[in-house]
C-alpha cells in the first residue's frame, strides 16, 4: 500500500500516515513510512492527530525535497543534518523521504527493539537523523521477505557514502568508487579468512558502527555518517569487536564478543537509511 501511495501521490508532498493496529511492529511501520503508530485505541489516535493538526496547519503535509517533515523532526537536529547533507551534493532522486526520521530522545524514548526471524536485538540510532534512501530495484517487490531480516549499521566516510547511495549497496574492499579510487582494505579484513572473498562489517550497535565512520568538522561539530541496513539472517557471523576496546564496554546493550557482524554476501545487505550524527 505504501509503495502505491508513493507512486501516485503528488510529487511535492507526502500524506500524513497513521497506522492503528493490534500487533504490528512499530519500528517496521515507521521504516515503511508511517508517521504515527497507535495500538488498539481509535480515540487516542484521533486526539493525537487533531493535536498535531492544531499545532501547525502544515502538519498534514511535508515538502519532499529537503524540507523539514514537521511531525517527527526536531528543528535543530534536522537543520544541521540537512545542511550537511546538501554539502555532500548527492542526487535527490536517490532518496526516499517517506522514511526520513528524527531519532532524538523526544521522538524515540525507547531505544532497544527486536527485528527479524529469528528475532535479534538492535539499538535505535538515538541522537541521529535519518534520510531515507531508495533500495535496489530487485528488492522493491520483496519487502515482505525483508521484513524478516535483521537491522544493523555500517559506518563509513563521506567519500564512500556517495558511492553507497548511488549504487544502493555497501561497497566492498576492491570496489571502484565514484571518484575513480579503489576502496582499500582496512583493519586487515579481520575474520576475512573465514570467508571466500572480501568482507564488510555491520553492527546492531550504532555506538560501535560510528567508530568505523571517519568524521569531519562541520560548523564546529564532529559529524559522522552511518548507514542503516537490513541484513539477511544466516548470511553473517557474529564476532568480537576489532577496534581495540578490550574489556571496555562499548554498548551496554551488547556483548563485545558479538558486536561485529561479518559477511561476504553482497546481496544479503540492503541499505535503506543514511544517518547523520553530530558530536
Amino acid at each position: 500500500m505504501i509503495e502505491i501511495i508513493k507512486k501516485n501521490w503528488q510529487k511535492s508532498y507526502f500524506p500524513f500516515l497513521v497506522m492503528m493496529t493490534a500487533s504490528a511492529d512499530e519500528q517496521l511501520c515507521k521504516d515503511y513510512g508511517y508517521n504515527l503508530v497507535v495500538y488498539n485505541d481509535r480515540l487516542k489516535m484521533q486526539r493525537i492527530v487533531i493535536d498535531k493538526l492544531k499545532h501547525d496547519s502544515i502538519f498534514f503535509f511535508c515538502n519532499k525535497f529537503y524540507q523539514s517533515p514537521p511531525f517527527y523532526s526536531c528543528d535543530h537536529l534536522y537543520d544541521l543534518a540537512r545542511e550537511y547533507l546538501l554539502e555532500l551534493h548527492l542526487d535527490v532522486f536517490n532518496f526516499d523521504h517517506f522514511i526520513d526520521r528524527c531519532f532524538c530522545k523526544n521522538c524515540e524514548p525507547k531505544s532497544i527493539w527486536y527485528r527479524g526471524n529469528p528475532r535479534v536485538k538492535y539499538a535505535l540510532p538515538i541522537g541521529w537523523y535519518r534520510f531515507g534512501i531508495k533500495i535496489r530495484d530487485e528488492y522493491i517487490n520483496n519487502k515482505i521477505e525483508m521484513s524478516n531480516w535483521h537491522v544493523g549499521y555500517h559506518g563509513t566516510n563521506a567519500n564512500v557514502a556517495k558511492s553507497i547511495v548511488e549504487h544502493k549497496r555497501i561497497m566492498f574492499p576492491g570496489d571502484t568508487l565514484n571518484d575513480g579510487t579503489v576502496l582499500q582494505v582496512k583493519h586487515n579484513q579481520c575474520y576475512g579468512n573465514e570467508f571466500k572473498s572480501s568482507v564488510i562489517y555491520i553492527s546492531p550497535s550504532i555506538k560501535y558502527a560510528k567508530d568505523y565512520s571517519y568524521g569531519t568538522t562541520f560548523k564546529g561539530k564532529n559529524v559522522k555518517i552511518v548507514f542503516q541496513c537490513r541484513i539477511k539472517p544466516g548470511t553473517y557471523k557474529k564476532r568480537p569487536e576489532t577496534l581495540g576496546y578490550g574489556d571496555r564496554i562499548i554498548d551496554e546493550n551488547f556483548s563485545n564478543k558479538e558486536i561485529e557482524w561479518v559477511t561476504d554476501d553482497r546481496k544479503a545487505v540492503v541499505t535503506f537509511g543514511l544517518l547523520i550524527g553530530f558530536f
